[in-house]
């Protein structure tokens, strides 16, 4: 899914520039993460239907290539972020699960 998404962001951003298809990405990103949110908020437990987890499992596809669209097909940045400001989202998110 990655793979064939980078193959056409190339194209899309040489037609529409790197801002249109940035901000695409993320809007597609967060509506497939709302799905998914919703689907797991509804359904999670340990007899999940078989159904909905495979469409959980497509919306998870579809995140990725929303990802591929946006923040992953950058190629080389015009200038890196300071490396604590590229660690600073990855810290967040590994710690939020031990929140309580």
């Amino acid at each position: 899914m990655n793979v064939c998404a980078t193959f056409l962001v190339i194209y899309a951003v040489d037609r529409w520039g790197r801002r249109k298809v940035l901000i695409g990405g993320a809007v597609h990103m967060l509506i497939t993460q709302v799905v998914i949110a919703g689907l797991l908020g509804r359904f999670y437990s340990a007899h999940m239907p078989v159904d909905v987890s495979i469409v959980v499992v497509v919306f998870v596809c579809l995140f990725v290539s929303g990802h591929a669209w946006s923040w992953g097909a950058r190629g080389a940045p015009g200038r890196a972020p300071a490396m604590r400001a590229a660690m600073l989202p990855s810290c967040t998110a590994a710690q939020l699960p031990s929140v309580k």
